[in-house]
């Protein structure tokens, strides 16, 4: 039941970051923003965040403003490296931060860090408490069915926008790689 627990809890906190990413951006937009990179309502980068903070510092951090700045480092480098990661393999960046003071490569930035750190401490001491209460309460066969149906949904949803991705990535080489030769040969016959 470990697992089931932990994915649950993993698809709430990602489903609770799309709401928070897509309410912000919409209001700083003006208009709807569907957050995230998957098609559907989570952003799993919030998912993963969360579950870190939650293994690495609920048991090994006792005082709210060590939580808040432990929490503050750890999801700045998680973000990070996502960032890195992301923009390698599909050679695009789903946010850029360099329009912001304190912003290191527009992957992270203060601002962001210490929002993290706070929503951190609102997660460790009230959200999480309140998850594990609710998955106690739910019966055991309920929650597997519920994490098989949301496992099914969520691997769909990564294999085909990780497909469609992979595709633009190639079309986008495609077109450079016909633009480079159509270069080459207008500089051939300008010679």
């Amino acid at each position: 039941m470990y697992w089931v627990k932990t994915y649950l809890l993993f698809m709430l906190y990602s489903f609770i970051g799309w709401i928070y990413e897509t309410i912000l951006c919409s209001v700083l937009k003006g208009e709807f923003v569907n957050r995230g990179f998957l098609h559907g309502p989570y952003c799993p980068i919030y998912g993963f965040g969360a579950i870190l903070i939650i293994l690495l510092l609920t048991h090994y951090v006792q005082n709210a403003l060590s939580l808040f700045v432990l929490s503050s480092v750890l999801a700045t480098a998680f973000e990070y490296a996502s960032s890195y990661i992301l923009e390698k393999l599909f050679n695009q960046r789903w946010w850029d931060y360099s329009n912001m003071r304190f912003n290191i490569n527009g992957r992270v930035c203060l601002e962001g860090a210490l929002i993290f750190g706070a929503l951190s401490v609102l997660l460790v001491y009230y959200i999480h408490p309140l998850s594990m209460r609710l998955l106690e309460k739910a019966s055991p066969l309920a929650l597997k069915v519920i994490a098989v149906m949301l496992f099914v949904v969520f691997a769909t949803d990564v294999i085909v926008t990780v497909a469609h991705l992979l595709d633009i990535r190639r079309g986008i080489e495609e077109v450079q790689n016909l633009y480079n030769t159509f270069v080459e040969k207008v500089n051939i016959i300008r010679h």
